[in-house]
């Protein structure tokens, strides 16, 4: 079993949707007493546009790179507040499959965990698009820590 001494690099896949924030903290939370870094990492999916006239290949390249920017320019503002708070973190972008992509990233950076958030889709988005969390889940070699969206109340013994 991995024992919490032995953790010292914590990946952290961010979406930059309302559960980031918790994400983000309670990474930091358990990063900083045991001396782990964080890898945040954003997964880029590319989309197919499509106009009145068929595939737009030109568009797509550069909503594409739009998105890159952006992405780049959100992860580091978040890197930078994690790093004034005295947290070593990297950050990575790549672009693909999501649960692909984070499983992929956790191998190359040797993670010791990964934390994710969860967004509570209901059951029929989850048929139609699945579920990230739950992908990765099932296939991480390493202990994943999923954390619920925000407002998201506990159930009582005996609920469901």
């Amino acid at each position: 079993m991995l024992g919490l001494n032995l953790m010292k690099t914590i990946l952290v896949p961010i979406d930059f949707s309302d559960v980031t924030p918790q994400i983000l903290a309670s990474a930091e939370s358990l990063a900083k007493p045991l001396g782990a870094r964080l890898v945040l990492v954003h997964v880029i999916s590319p989309s197919v546009i499509m106009t009145a006239y068929g595939f737009a290949p030109e568009d797509a390249a550069i909503q594409f790179n739009e998105e890159k920017d952006r992405a780049r320019r959100l992860i580091e503002r978040h890197a930078a507040k994690l790093r004034d708070n005295g947290t070593e973190v990297l950050t990575e972008l790549m672009e693909g499959s999501g649960i692909a992509s984070i499983l992929r990233a956790a191998e190359e950076q040797d993670a010791d965990m990964i934390i994710l958030g969860s967004h509570g889709h209901g059951a029929l988005y989850r048929i139609l698009v699945g579920s990230t969390a739950k992908g990765v889940l099932q296939e991480a070699r390493c202990p994943v820590l999923v954390i619920p969206p925000p407002g998201r109340s506990r159930p009582k013994p005996g609920e469901k």
